[in-house]
């Protein structure tokens, strides 16, 4: 997801007079860092309410109110809960100021857990339709009356109870990079050995081989909001490579002890090993009660020892494939 820290709400008096609904009147909400297609930008935060109590608000203050879905009404209603608008006009996070926007919008309203496989509680995102470069105003379309907004599709499946799984096969990685384009670089600093961040490629071609990247969340010093930029040395095609999809369907759900994956930690993918796969409830907010999540037991997989903050228990959400590029 897109750090808090780099999300700034700023002037934007363009749009003040024409503003009828989300957003304030006067501001809009940019990110000082570049943002890829499909990342979550931010929570949309705030009160949940029921029909009733949305009918009850004036007209112009409806408009900092999102629904669900009808699906997603049905399912919560069934569990015995009315609450079906999400009403940020006191407990809002930096999503009450993002504006709406029908021509151009660069954000969706995600719904996570997906419905289909979950009564709630559920929450609610802005998730990046297409790249977005830095500093460009953050703009949304509230979906039209009946339609639904994008699922999450990323909750982690239940592993087969009638067999044991099959270890995942390798998975490879194919694509080029341009100048211009987003690419991962793989670290060699002994604290950063063997993680990816990622990286826009500014520039290729010199006769020693390095290519010139600035991270996208790799800052040039401590308080500084300018990222980082520098020469990168390319030993191999797997040090500077395309960022990888999502995982496939089923990708958790198949891992097993001693399986080499990558783990999100601090804006980075680092190298671990699965030491052990478990179904555990889900906490507040995750699934709803009585469900279990998958969670997994990890290590580093480079060296345990030195990178002691790897080692833990963590969400199927933090971990992807170890993509082989070729």
């Amino acid at each position: 997801h897109v750090p808090v820290s780099r999300l700034q709400a700023f002037p934007n008096e363009a749009g003040a007079a024409e503003r009828t609904g989300w957003g304030v009147a006067g501001f809009g909400v940019r990110s000082v860092v570049p943002i890829r297609s499909g990342q979550t930008v931010m929570e949309v935060c705030g009160k949940w309410i029921s029909d009733e109590e949305h009918e009850e608000l004036p007209l112009r203050e409806r408009t900092l109110c999102v629904g669900l879905d009808e699906r997603a009404r049905g399912l919560r209603r069934a569990a015995g809960d009315d609450k079906c608008w999400l009403d940020l006009r006191e407990a809002g996070s930096i999503a009450r100021v993002v504006r709406e926007c029908a021509e151009a919008p660069n954000l969706e309203l995600a719904v996570y857990p997906d419905p289909a496989a979950s009564s709630g509680p559920f929450r609610l995102y802005f998730v990046a339709k297409h790249d977005i470069p830095p500093m460009a105003e953050l703009v949304w379309e509230r979906p039209a009356a009946g339609k639904r907004g994008r699922q999450g599709g990323g909750a982690p499946a239940r592993p087969p109870a009638a067999a044991v799984p099959a270890p995942p096969a390798p998975l490879h990685l194919t694509g080029r990079i341009v100048e211009g384009g987003q690419a991962e670089v793989r670290m060699r600093d002994s604290e950063l050995e063997g993680a990816r961040f990622g990286a826009m490629l500014l520039a290729t071609g010199r006769a020693d081989g390095l290519c010139r990247v600035r991270y996208t969340d790799l800052f040039a010093s401590a308080g500084s909001d300018e990222t980082l930029s520098e020469w990168v040395e390319r030993r191999s095609e797997d040090e500077l490579r395309p960022p990888p999809p999502a995982p496939p369907n089923g990708f958790h759900a198949r891992l097993v002890e001693g399986d080499l994956v990558d783990l999100l930690f601090e804006a980075g993918w680092w190298p671990v090993r699965v030491c052990r796969a478990q179904l555990e409830q889900a906490g507040a907010g995750q699934a709803a009660e009585g469900q279990a999540a998958l969670a997994f037991d990890v290590e580093s997989s480079i060296a345990p020892s030195r990178f002691g903050g790897l080692s833990g228990r963590v969400s199927a959400a933090r971990l992807r494939p170890a993509w082989v590029w070729e």
